[in-house]
């Protein structure tokens, strides 16, 4: 029978057990480094959310069929979200009423159309131009 470099004695039993063993913990760390990406950019965009009534609801209800990032790339008005959400609802998302009209609420709060910033005008710019 062999020896390992200690001096006891090696069996094929053990070097099969830890040779499994090894090979089964590198799968599970390959899987677990795949994961992590994900879970971070899960954490970071529930993060990105402004805080306010309906986050919790929007988190819960919206993100069992998407990412957030699919939400907050989008700008609509309180009637455009509405139609958004019922379109989900149409799709199978879930929600009673009351939930459904609070994520609409936080949707056209926090993630209403940008609006145009006019700028005043500007005489220097005008003079060189003609405008009078």
């Amino acid at each position: 029978m062999k020896s390992l470099e200690d001096g006891t004695p090696a069996s094929p039993i053990a070097s099969t057990n830890q040779n499994e063993f090894s090979s089964i913990m590198e799968q599970y760390m390959k899987r677990i480094a795949l994961l992590v990406p994900f879970v971070a950019c899960a954490l970071a965009q529930a993060e990105d959310l402004p805080s306010g009534k309906g986050k919790d609801l929007l988190e819960k209800i919206c993100a069992e069929c998407h990412g957030l990032d699919v939400i907050v790339s989008q700008r609509a008005d309180k009637d455009g979200w509405a139609a958004i959400v019922d379109s989900m609802v149409a799709r199978g998302a879930g929600g009673s009423k009351e939930d459904l009209d609070t994520i609409v609420d936080y949707l056209a709060k926090n993630f209403a159309p940008q609006k145009k910033i006019e700028k005043a005008p500007n005489a220097a710019v005008d003079a060189k131009r003609g405008v009078r």
